[in-house]
């Protein structure tokens, strides 16, 4: 349970190589913290945790299919043997837009980690959490999800389940759960490395940084963008006609 300083006992990041993710772990962790990384490859989860060092008390690697739903509830039922204070849903992928669309299998494959897996472990968490009796559940969205744009609208279309799951926990707060619901703009992480940097791009720590107020603050259940500039941009994204967005989105 998190301590009378508010700092979290045990941290379960889903997506456990995330840069995303292991930088809130390194914001929220102190030494007296215990992470379990959540992932597909074991190798890579080890590799990650060996980043985040000596700042935490320990580190638990366990393997998880973020397209396997049916395997989630066993997973997350044996993690929750023992409480967890905060749960970090940063898993995903990024399809390239061409072949996603030159291949059907590929979207599809996609839509299977960024909605169904998503969504599959955003209900099973909460549900977990409400049921110890307490907690945090930080889910990573995207501008994306405001609106489908030509470049990548099949990663928005994932993400959009994910986004939809989080505003209706927002909106119809469990007083045992506090809910955050992220929507950052571009971010530069090892996903992204070679794309063009679009418009209010941050950083993996800025994200952070927006998580660990949050989490230190009262922790109600709410909706943050990163940058905030992007709540009103993405309001006139969703009013401009396709013509002038798909000028751009060039």
């Amino acid at each position: 349970m998190i301590n009378a300083l508010g700092q979290p006992q045990r941290i379960l990041l889903i997506g456990g190589t995330s840069d995303i993710g292991l930088a809130i772990v390194s914001k929220l962790a102190t030494r007296d913290t215990e992470v379990v990384l959540a992932g597909r490859h074991l190798d890579a989860l080890h590799a990650a945790g060996a980043h985040l060092g000596d700042a935490v008390r320990a580190i638990d690697v366990v393997q998880l299919d973020v397209a396997d739903t049916a395997s989630h509830a066993h997973v997350l039922g044996e993690q929750f043997s023992r409480d967890i204070d905060v749960v970090i849903l940063a898993a995903g992928v990024l399809p390239e837009q061409g072949q996603a669309m030159a291949d059907p299998h590929s979207a599809v494959e996609s839509l299977a980690v960024n909605g169904f897996g998503a969504a599959s472990l955003t209900l099973l968490s909460h549900q977990l959490l409400a049921k110890q009796g307490h907690g945090q559940l930080v889910l990573l969205s995207t501008v994306a999800a405001a609106r489908p744009r030509p470049s990548n609208f099949i990663y928005g279309a994932g993400k959009v389940m994910l986004d939809f799951l989080g505003q209706g926990l927002v909106e119809s707060p469990d007083p045992r759960v506090n809910v955050l619901l992220v929507r950052p703009g571009f971010v530069h992480t090892k996903m992204t490395v070679g794309m063009p940097a679009a418009p209010f791009s941050v950083s993996a720590a800025r994200v952070a940084d927006c998580v660990a107020q949050w989490s230190a603050s009262a922790r109600r259940s709410r909706v943050i963008w990163v940058p905030s500039l992007l709540a009103n941009v993405s309001r006139v994204l969703t009013m401009l006609p396709l013509a002038v967005l798909k000028r751009l989105d060039r």
